[in-house]
């Protein structure tokens, strides 16, 4: 269809939302990839799961921009995938907890922020 202010605003929010950054190997600029399946998994401060792109050793590499989700623990049958979405981030959870709310629009309720809202 025809781009319009609308529909721009739309798709600008969900890039925003869904592409996953990667850091630059030698020689190379970060870049950002979308992953249709991947972006359907949730956020945890405590995520059963970590999202890689292209790793190799210590880096990350541009080449056929393949995402790979691997298990942090066993997971229950029936149990949701989760990631951290903010696994660099330096800061208190309360921190952590704003710039979710900012950066993703949502207000993170898992286990840890829970605890950290009771006491």
């Amino acid at each position: 269809g025809l781009l319009t202010p609308t529909n721009l605003a739309s798709t600008m929010g969900m890039l925003r939302m869904n592409v996953v950054g990667a850091r630059a190997t030698r020689g190379y600029q970060p870049a950002i990839g979308i992953y249709p399946l991947q972006s359907r998994i949730n956020h945890s401060c405590l995520p059963s799961a970590i999202m890689t792109v292209n790793e190799k050793g210590s880096e990350i590499s541009y080449t056929g921009g393949m995402a790979t989700v691997r298990a942090l623990r066993s997971i229950r049958e029936g149990e949701e995938l989760t990631i951290d979405y903010n696994s660099s981030f330096l800061g208190s959870q309360v921190e952590k907890r704003s710039h979710l709310q900012e950066q993703y629009l949502f207000t993170c309720e898992c286990p840890l922020c829970l605890k950290c809202d009771s006491g």
